[in-house]
């Protein structure tokens, strides 16, 4: 049987890690915060031990570990959302954590470790390059998932482990309850209200839950080490492409405001956003369409999230 360690277990995409490896028959030590809100999302799971361990402490958590394992997720991160992503004391903090988590899976005999980028890393790059100011105090979030990035390659040379680090596009789903853009979206729609945009010319990729999941499995499973590779559709088009199919589905009578933002972010190419690696490394395919993903989350928000807010914290 095989056997991963998952950081961040707890969180939207964590949990359906979690659920992912054990449907494919691992055995998952759950790292998470102590008394963390979100536990109730691996309740009834079999095939979970659970570690109560803070970020801050990983570089201890081997102390309670007493068997080995094969893979090492490291989803865990402080900051995603809200004020703490511009936070860069909070930003720098999670630096040393992902280092952190290297040290802990080469304690535990992990062969492969799979960290959770972020395709902003890419948008970090671009606008620090720019010869102006950098307006967008967010890219304290991005420098320090670039950073966590390069210095865990450093690291995994010298521990001589497998290394991945997939950058992950935008996922929504089921059970998410951020604010982030199909989120928010959905949920204007469903109360009749008109969502306030930009004109939605930038490119975008979303994937589905499950699939961005199963992607980091079968990358742990398949992956050739060191690669590039993107979490992510096959399908890279204009913004207000995806929200005029995301009305459709939820809300065909209402209108979208677009326009009505300015976006002052970057314009990604088709080649920043998707790239074959994952496709010809491993096989992979997506299997959630996005109108169908679209659907299944606002079927889930209409049910329980009825009178209640999205917040910005998983």
């Amino acid at each position: 049987m095989k056997k991963a360690i998952v950081t961040g277990a707890t969180g939207f995409i964590g949990s359906y890690l979690v659920k992912e490896l054990i449907n494919n028959g691992y055995r998952v030590l759950a790292i998470i915060r102590p008394n963390s809100n979100n536990r109730y999302r691996l309740e009834n799971l079999s095939d979970v031990k659970i570690l109560e361990c803070d970020l801050s402490d990983l570089k201890n958590a081997g102390k309670n570990i007493n068997e080995n394992y094969d893979y090492f997720f490291h989803l865990g991160w402080e900051g995603v959302y809200g004020e703490n992503q511009s936070n860069y004391i909070v930003q720098i903090r999670n630096i040393e954590y992902a280092l952190d988590a290297m040290e802990l899976a080469n304690k535990t005999n992990c062969t492969r470790f799979i960290g959770a980028g972020s395709i902003q890393e890419k948008e970090c790059l671009v606008e620090m390059q720019k010869s102006q100011e950098v307006t967008n105090q967010g890219n304290a979030y991005k420098t320090a998932k670039l950073a966590s990035h390069f210095y865990c390659k450093l690291k995994a040379n010298k521990a001589k482990i497998d290394f991945f680090w997939p950058l992950l596009t935008n996922t929504y789903g089921v059970g998410e309850t951020s604010t982030r853009l199909i989120n928010s979206a959905i949920q204007k729609l469903i109360n009749g209200e008109e969502p306030t945009l930009t004109k939605g010319e930038h490119l975008y990729n979303f994937i589905y839950i499950t699939d961005a999941v199963r992607a980091y499995r079968i990358i742990a499973e398949r992956g050739i080490s060191y690669n590039d590779y993107i979490i992510g559709s096959e399908r890279v088009i204009p913004l207000k492409e995806y929200l005029e199919e995301l009305k459709d589905v939820v809300n065909p009578n209402l209108t979208l405001g677009f326009g009505k933002h300015i976006y002052n972010g970057v314009y990604m190419t088709k080649k920043d956003l998707y790239n074959k690696n994952l496709y010809t490394d491993t096989g992979y395919k997506t299997n959630v369409p996005f109108k169908v993903g679209v659907k299944m989350t606002a079927d889930w928000q209409r049910r329980e999230l009825t009178g209640s807010k999205l917040i910005n914290k998983e």
